[in-house]
């Protein structure tokens, strides 16, 4: 059985069946992957969740690979085993997970599939599309008429800036990101 023992804004930790996983909330899309705001947190941390921030960083995306370096940078400036460890979780990135890691995604999914607290929620949505957040990811559902009427750059833009910081506005970052590297 899968049960959450220990959760913080970078990380959710899993007993299952007497094996510990953490799980980043990068992979999950719970943290803006923004060079600017893993700093800011960063400066403000004790000790225990700078450990948890390292860590998150392995579930970092490889495709934001300048924030990614800003951020170890960041790190080098402050200590150089810092910035050692963070490239180091950077690089991490397996372009496939280990089986037993597999297996782990697969009960959060069913997690998920079965409902209570780890279902699908609506986080915010628009006339173009909606974003669903559950433990598992972030998604993003296009409306009916996407595709006759997708929004232009400039929507994108007034949409995330009338959006404080939270998943909606990142959905909404995800949305545009895609759409200027025309995978969407």
């Amino acid at each position: 059985m899968l049960v959450i023992i220990r959760e913080n804004e970078f990380v959710r930790e899993f007993d299952w069946d007497g094996r510990i996983f953490t799980d980043s909330k990068y992979r999950t899309c719970e943290l803006p992957f923004r060079a600017d705001f893993f700093i800011n947190r960063w400066r403000s941390a004790d000790k225990s969740l700078r450990a948890d921030m390292e860590e998150s960083l392995s579930e970092f995306p490889a495709s934001f690979e300048v924030e990614g370096d800003k951020i170890v940078n960041f790190l080098n400036l402050e200590h150089s085993s810092y910035g050692d460890r963070a490239r180091s979780a950077l690089s991490r990135q397996p372009i496939f997970p280990d089986a037993e890691r597999v297996r782990f995604y697969v009960e959060i999914f069913k997690m998920v599939a079965i409902g209570g607290s780890a279902a699908w929620r609506v986080v915010g949505e628009n006339r173009w599309f909606r974003v669903l957040h559950s433990i598992c990811e972030l998604r993003i559902d296009a409306k009916p008429d996407y595709g006759k009427d997708p929004p232009g750059e400039q929507d994108l833009i007034e949409l995330a800036a009338a959006e404080p910081e939270g998943l909606y506005k990142w959905g909404i970052e995800m949305v545009s990101y895609a759409k200027r590297r025309g995978t969407l």
